[in-house]
């Protein structure tokens, strides 16, 4: 169960949140909706959420906190009297005053260092990021957890806690799929920058026509007024031949560009 856990999480990692129309990241995610009981917390920070949605998955629910809050998730190990000061092989870490600043889970660990998987972080490790990446954190010092919950799996518990084992070093099987490297990461982000900027030229190129269009009404309507106008002045011209020669006057003074705007699509090899 552990493994499966952890290999579903690492097969995330390269995923981003989406954005808005100005390119700010918006914590919009799948795992909010996809999680039941999390629906609400689209678009809120995501990285206790991210953990809930990767238990449920893999059932298990019942050993894990299915919270959105890092907070409540600590009061929950706390509760079931599954909490240490160790790292947990497959078990969450909790960042912040009393935890409640960022989680991940623990996938290696040794002396001195905890290697994890985390959702709504960046390559920095930052607490309010973009997307799941993985990260290498100290285990003692300046940004250091506050500490780890103890998830009750059915093949047992590696911890670092002397009560607990006491393993010294220790990390969850490799994943069936292979996990992204910071490369991969990196050309993810670029990919997705790449696309952000094409859809916001889209969006541009399709204001700007609606704005000619909103011109050409615009103009249309001129053109109807100013035939009015005309053809009451001039008694001998019927409506028509005045609105006929207020449109060719127009016609040769104007030149006429028709603009067809549809999707562009990337370059190959983008």
């Amino acid at each position: 169960m552990r493994d499966e856990f952890t290999g579903l999480l690492l097969s995330q990692v390269g995923v981003h949140e989406g954005r808005d129309g100005d390119g700010t990241w918006n914590n919009r995610q799948r795992y909010s909706e996809e999680t039941p009981g999390l629906e609400w917390s689209d678009g809120q920070p995501w990285c206790a959420t991210f953990e809930a949605w990767g238990a449920h998955r893999t059932g298990m629910d019942g050993i894990w906190p299915m919270t959105a809050s890092c907070l409540d998730a600590v009061a929950w190990w706390r509760g079931h009297n599954r909490w240490t000061p160790y790292p947990v092989l497959g078990g969450p870490f909790y960042l912040g005053p009393g935890g409640g600043q960022h989680t991940g889970v623990v996938v290696a660990f040794d002396a001195d260092t905890i290697t994890t998987v985390e959702g709504n972080s960046n390559r920095g490790g930052s607490a309010e990021g973009d997307g799941v990446y993985r990260r290498q954190r100290p285990r003692r010092g300046p940004g250091s957890p506050y500490g780890y919950g103890v998830p009750a799996y059915p093949e047992g518990t590696v911890s670092a806690d002397p009560a607990l084992g006491g393993t010294r070093t220790a990390a969850v099987a490799a994943p069936k799929t292979p996990i992204p490297t910071e490369e991969d990461e990196l050309s993810t982000t670029l990919t997705q920058d790449r696309s952000d900027s094409w859809n916001s030229m889209i969006w541009g190129l399709k204001n700007s026509v609606e704005a000619i269009q909103q011109q050409v009404v615009a103009l249309q309507g001129a053109v109807t007024g100013l035939t009015g106008l005309l053809a009451a002045q001039h008694s001998d011209l019927t409506p028509q031949q005045v609105e006929d020669a207020v449109r060719r006057g127009i016609q040769d003074g104007l030149v006429h560009v028709q603009v067809d705007v549809a999707a562009p699509t990337a370059p190959k090899g983008a």
